[in-house]
């Protein structure tokens, strides 16, 4: 790999308001961002890592881009529950459709669904999953799916997001209350289905998934670096309502941490003769993580 122009972009800046009784306005305290040059660099990377929970843990060798020990990942399931309708509408009216769910707005909801006289199993289920997925409550956790006579409701994910790569998708644990029940309502002729069945168990999705493990960004192994010369940074990219921090774990003394609420939260830059640890362990706090790490050498 051929890399060229590398630098690191670094400042610490505030605004103070003067309380003095002859000035008045901001004053900027500190200095702005200093762009730093990074000598004869020849290797570079990132490595990204979702955690998936509080508490998961990543080791990581930041002169080979390798992890260890990190939390195994589970990629998790949607849970998916299907009502079968049956029976001929003999008089109009409204059926009911019972969804029960933890964590939904007004559960149990009772959704009334319009039927018609002679309206088959398969015409009223295709009514009742318009129902549904007209429904803000059910569209917000569930997608609503099915043909015929099947009524299908298929948790959403937690969170997703779209990467270069692909989707990422984060699964709630399977919940043993979701029932989807039909009952005739107002208008006869519907068969009452009290309980619903579970087609797909939800598999919660835990641990922490890697992207770019001991890859430089064209795919390549990457060779072992020495510690000379190397600049790293790690960065929290996001969290679920602010509560969502890494906390990192080393302890060489080139190391320039920020609070944890930053969002660089270490940068060293060092020479042969000065310590940096090679390996840190990097923990999520409080939730949900995105979290990077930007190498070069």
């Amino acid at each position: 790999m051929i890399v060229s122009s590398a630098r690191a972009t670094v400042g610490l800046v505030t605004v103070a308001t003067p309380t003095s009784s002859f000035t008045s306005g901001a004053v900027q305290v500190g200095n702005s961002n200093v762009s730093l040059p990074i000598t004869a660099p020849d290797s570079a990377y990132c490595l990204r890592a979702i955690f998936s929970a509080a508490a998961e843990v990543m080791t990581l060798n930041l002169l080979t881009g390798v992890t260890s020990a990190s939390t195994a990942f589970i990629a998790g399931a949607a849970q998916v529950d299907t009502a079968t309708a049956a029976g001929t509408v003999t008089v109009a009216g409204n059926a009911s459709v019972v969804v029960t769910a933890a964590g939904m707005a007004g559960s149990p909801l009772t959704i009334p669904v319009a039927v018609l006289l002679a309206d088959t199993a398969a015409m009223w289920a295709a009514k009742a999953r318009g129902s549904l997925a007209s429904n803000a409550a059910v569209s917000v956790m569930f997608s609503v799916s099915g043909s015929g006579t099947a009524i299908s409701l298929t948790r959403k994910p937690v969170r997703e997001f779209t990467l270069p790569v692909g989707t990422h998708k984060h699964y709630a644990a399977n919940d043993a209350t979701l029932n989807l029940a039909l009952s005739t309502g107002t208008a006869t002729g519907i068969t009452t289905a009290s309980t619903s069945a579970d087609t797909t168990a939800g598999v919660l999705t835990s641990g922490v998934m890697i992207y770019d493990n001991a890859v430089d960004f064209e795919g390549v192994t990457i060779a072992s670096l020495t510690p000379k010369a190397v600049l790293y940074a790690l960065s929290d990219r996001g969290a679920e309502a602010g509560v969502g921090r890494v906390t990192v774990d080393g302890s060489g003394t080139d190391f320039h941490q920020v609070p944890a609420n930053g969002k660089c939260l270490l940068i060293g830059n060092g020479t042969a003769t000065l310590n940096i640890d090679t390996t840190v362990v990097v923990t999520s706090v409080g939730g949900f993580m995105d979290f990077s790490a930007t190498v070069i050498r």
